[in-house]
């Protein structure tokens, strides 16, 4: 046992790229929210046209603590970015930044 904490986040924003870079924290999980945004309109729209039947969803409880009822989800790919794998966030931050 290490009595350490690992900190882990879920948002892939610029201050956990800081956070990973200065070893305050281990890893984050990295969506572009545009894809993001991209991915659910598309998924929404099969799901208005009837391309994607409910029944053919996963089911699975989103909620652990306390347990929630299982809901019908759809997978979005992710990333897991720590400091051996750091470069594929700061390539996405400094792509935002040329477009601001």
């Amino acid at each position: 046992m290490t009595r350490k904490v690992i900190l882990v986040g879920g948002d892939g924003d610029l201050p956990a790229l800081e956070r990973i870079r200065a070893g305050k924290q281990h890893g984050t999980a990295f969506q572009d929210w545009m894809e993001l945004a991209r991915e659910a309109l598309r998924f929404a729209l099969s799901v208005a046209r009837g391309e994607v039947k409910r029944d053919q969803l996963l089911r699975r409880r989103i909620l652990y603590n306390p347990p929630g009822a299982p809901v019908f989800v759809k997978d979005i790919p992710y990333a897991f970015v720590d400091r051996a794998s750091i470069a594929v966030l700061e390539q996405y931050w400094l792509a935002v930044r040329r477009q601001q």
